[in-house]
């Protein structure tokens, strides 16, 4: 029962209160907890922090194997395990562009790319349009030299 502004008591909606709510809630909490022993992801999805599995990129050309994590970005593969430091890390979020490497001619940010995702691709860094002299112009302007930081995001 509940007593409305009136001083009247009148009687609670049927359907679940905050007590039910939270008790039910609650048990479904429980129950995937439990649960999520049984995964329906592929195992290299289901692989935890620290579990290798075996990767090959074709980065500027050339093919390159490594085992990595599963959870690793493309970002990470590029600049920690195969020392191409041209692609800067940045906002880490897809937002600033600093990332940026051609996936298939295609423009991705390879912070938000799983390393995974690339395998079997052509992945193609700044490094990779240096080396073509495509980039080359980007860097110089006006007679003066520029950091470059920005370049992977031009």
């Amino acid at each position: 029962m509940e007593e409305d502004r009136g001083g009247k008591r009148t009687r609670a909606p049927a359907g679940i209160g905050r007590r039910g709510f939270l008790g039910t809630v609650g048990a479904g909490v429980v129950g995937a907890a439990v649960a999520g022993t049984a995964s329906s992801a592929p195992p290299a999805a289901r692989a935890g922090a620290g579990t290798l599995v075996d990767l090959t990129l074709t980065v500027n050309g050339r093919r390159r194997r490594l085992a990595a994590e599963p959870r690793w970005s493309l970002l990470r593969v590029l600049r920690d395990e195969l020392g191409m430091t041209g692609t800067k890390v940045g906002c880490e979020r897809g937002e600033c562009g600093a990332c940026t490497v051609l996936i298939d001619g295609t423009p991705r940010y390879s912070c938000l790319t799983p390393a995974l995702e690339a395998e079997g691709h052509e992945v193609t860094t700044v490094e990779g349009l240096l080396q073509a002299g495509a980039g080359s112009a980007g860097i110089r302007r006006g007679g003066r030299q520029q950091c470059g930081y920005c370049t992977p995001g031009q």
